[in-house]
């Protein structure tokens, strides 16, 4: 469940280690039979549901295994990498010429629009089956550029992304991309920076939603 189904060999091989050194229990589960559970499982979880089931697996893997519990939690924000990692580097890097940006990736912002109106702030939404128009193809060279913002300038945090298929294909206008990648300074151009700040707080406030004063 913590994996929605999906594990590597090497990946499923350290989890294992793990446990047999923390509870001295052997695991035989296997990655096909990872997938098989969960194709049957995953049919009772969607995101109105996901956080408590997996609060609750959390909470009864406590009293087990520390190493399950913390594969459990990370399932949160699994399935919608690339949704949060726009939004990771819209917050790491306010100063990004993001509306550059935008003016090549005018149809992959417009979808990551549509996207934050669907997902909002849900963690858990991509326990879904079908992620429909928030899925990560619909803007995958704008994932492409946050990506490689987060793995250049924060990559002790954002590392893993690498692993992932859309940091490693080919976006729409790379080489302009790129060449704003390389020319990031955290200073931006006075003329910039007024449309990426209204850009920017375009994508928070759908997240957010609409914000009830205190």
């Amino acid at each position: 469940m913590g994996k929605r189904g999906t594990v590597s060999e090497n990946k499923l091989n350290r989890i294992r280690t793990d446990i047999q050194t923390e509870c001295n229990k052997t695991i035989l589960i296997t990655v096909q039979e990872v997938e098989v559970f969960y194709r049957e499982l995953g049919n009772i979880i969607d995101h109105t549901n996901a956080q408590v089931i997996l609060t609750g697996l959390s909470r009864n893997m406590a009293n087990f295994s520390l190493r399950l519990r913390l594969t459990v939690d990370q399932a949160i924000k699994g399935g919608m990498t690339s949704y949060w990692s726009i939004h990771a580097a819209f917050e790491a890097f306010p100063n990004f010429p993001w509306a550059t940006a935008r003016r090549y990736l005018e149809l992959d912002f417009t979808r990551f629009q549509t996207a934050c109106a669907l997902v909002g702030n849900n963690i858990y939404y991509g326990f879904n089956s079908n992620s429909g128009e928030a899925a990560a193809p619909r803007y995958k060279s704008l994932s492409w550029l946050c990506m490689h913002l987060l793995v250049r300038h924060l990559g002790a945090e954002y590392g893993t992304l690498t692993q992932y298929a859309t940091y490693n294909r080919a976006p729409d206008h790379q080489a302009q991309l790129q060449a704003l990648i390389d020319a990031y300074v955290p200073v931006i151009p006075d003329e910039d920076a007024e449309a990426t700040q209204e850009l920017l707080n375009t994508f928070r406030n759908a997240r957010l939603g609409p914000q009830v004063p205190q």
